[in-house]
């Protein structure tokens, strides 16, 4: 099975992301990644982590803050892309 972007083009991507809040399908061009995410936060040792978003719930959930297309090594919390089951 081959996952295609959910932004509505039916893209085919090689590297599909899932948005960490709903899980949907989302390709780095059309998903929103959020540099310091406090969804990772743990209860002693907060840790604000860059995560994926797609673009509901990048506004729905962080409204007004700093965001960027693309997955990147200067993003401060990167850690490589996890594959989607079933992509290639």
């Amino acid at each position: 099975m081959n996952l295609k972007c959910a932004n509505g083009e039916g893209k085919d991507d090689s590297l599909i992301y899932v948005c960490h809040h709903c899980a949907v399908p989302i390709c780095a061009e059309h998903g929103w990644v959020i540099p310091a995410d406090d969804a990772f936060a743990e209860s002693e040792t907060p840790v604000a982590r860059a995560a994926m978003h797609c673009g509901d719930c990048a506004e729905d959930f962080h409204r007004g803050i700093p965001r960027h297309h693309q997955w990147t090594a200067q993003v401060p919390g990167y850690a490589p892309p996890v594959r989607a089951y079933g992509s290639s």
